[in-house]
């Protein structure tokens, strides 16, 4: 007689022909039962690609945030979802778009909080409303700048607008005296500048990956991260903006620095000053970038509120030790943080070390990597190049 898994035979360990092959029954029971199991699970696996599918239609049908707006841009109707986003939504505000256009049907615009840290991709719609004609607009994307998430609608039509996104790398700055790395520059994954928007975006994420990095470590042992900001002297915005996304990223104001260009500051007069003391007053600290080159003279520097000197690539690379050693002694003279850009090799480093720079990025360190790299190379000994490295700052 065939004996099943849901019989309960009285097995006695005295007869060992009674024993099953199996302790979970005969072989060919289980072999069954394995294929009516794989059948279910197969079963089961399409039912939950039939949900998803079905939940992902109703998660499409249903926009971020809405809201009806007139062609001068006042909301007449929006939902919480939209109030909640964008700023000045609720009945009644006007809708402060990237632009300033009117609205109009099928238009792509973007709206900024307040205090630049979402970013949100809206597309209109013409509809009647009230005998006129009025806008449904619809939140296609929602992004947080400092984290770089990005809640968007499967399906979404937004193009990305005005600002296209801007990948961030991180190249090490290493401290000469321990070989390790102190800080990393946060710049475009392209070797451009960015200003303005795309500048902003850079911003943001240094203060969010130095937010993260930071959180667990002992305020001596806190990396800092660099961004060059050509262009900021002029930015009046820039200053509350810095300010904003510090304290939305909840990173430590002094570990987050700007890189001025030497020039812009040199030919900015009052404006630079003034300038660059709001951007020290949001907690930021800065150093004049390609220094060395003669733009500022001693009186000038030392009108200027900034921290620190990042040595011209250029001459760095020039090998003239004495024009290099000026340049030190004139950034220790005005009691300036010195960094040195275009570090090439040991030797380089070595003479940068006695000349009293404690800062170092360049060839000999990596070209730049992303965030999760950067992040495990903080605070390590650099044995060899860093393929794809990270960034420059001070301790």
């Amino acid at each position: 007689m065939r004996m099943s898994l849901h019989d309960s035979p009285h097995t006695s360990v005295d007869d060992p022909s009674r024993i099953d092959a199996s302790p979970f029954g005969p072989a060919d029971e289980v072999a069954r039962l394995l294929e009516v199991t794989e059948a279910r699970m197969s079963a089961l696996r399409e039912a939950l690609e039939n949900s998803e599918r079905r939940l992902q239609s109703v998660v499409d049908a249903l926009p971020i945030g809405i809201a009806v707006v007139g062609g001068d841009r006042r909301v007449i109707a929006s939902n919480p979802v939209a109030q909640a986003l964008i700023p000045d939504c609720a009945p009644g505000d006007i809708l402060l778009t990237e632009d300033d256009r009117e609205m109009a049907d099928g238009m792509d615009t973007v709206v900024r909080v307040a205090n630049g840290t979402r970013r949100i991709n809206l597309r209109s719609q013409a509809i009647a409303w009230d005998d006129s004609t009025a806008f449904l607009v619809v939140v296609e994307e929602a992004e947080d700048m400092v984290t770089g998430r990005r809640l968007r609608r499967s399906g979404a039509t937004a193009r990305p607008i005005a600002t296209p996104a801007v990948p961030a790398i991180f190249a090490p700055v290493v401290d000469l005296a321990t070989g390790r790395v102190a800080g990393v520059i946060a710049k475009p994954a392209e070797s451009t500048d960015v200003t303005g928007p795309a500048l902003q975006r850079i911003i943001a994420r240094a203060a969010g990956v130095l937010a993260e990095w930071s959180a667990d470590r002992h305020v001596s042992e806190q990396p800092f991260v660099m961004v060059s900001a050509p262009g900021a002297i002029g930015d009046r915005g820039l200053p509350p903006f810095v300010e904003a996304v510090i304290r939305r990223a909840g990173a430590p104001r002094n570990r987050l620095w700007l890189r001025i260009p030497e020039h812009e500051a040199a030919a900015g007069g009052e404006l630079a000053r003034e300038a660059l003391a709001e951007l020290r007053r949001a907690g930021v600290r800065t150093a004049l970038e390609r220094f060395g080159g003669g733009a500022s003279g001693m009186d000038a520097l030392q009108t200027l509120p900034v921290d620190g000197v990042v040595l011209d690539e250029a001459l760095v690379g020039s090998g003239d030790w004495t024009v290099i050693q000026t340049a030190m002694s004139v950034a220790r003279h005005l009691g300036l943080v010195p960094f040195a850009s275009g570090v090439e090799d040991d030797a380089m480093a070595t003479r940068l070390r006695a000349l009293g720079c404690r800062n170092g990025e360049g060839a000999l360190y990596g070209d730049g990597v992303g965030p999760k790299e950067a992040a495990a190379l903080v605070g390590q000994r650099v044995t060899e190049p860093i393929l794809e490295a990270v960034g420059d700052s001070p301790a």
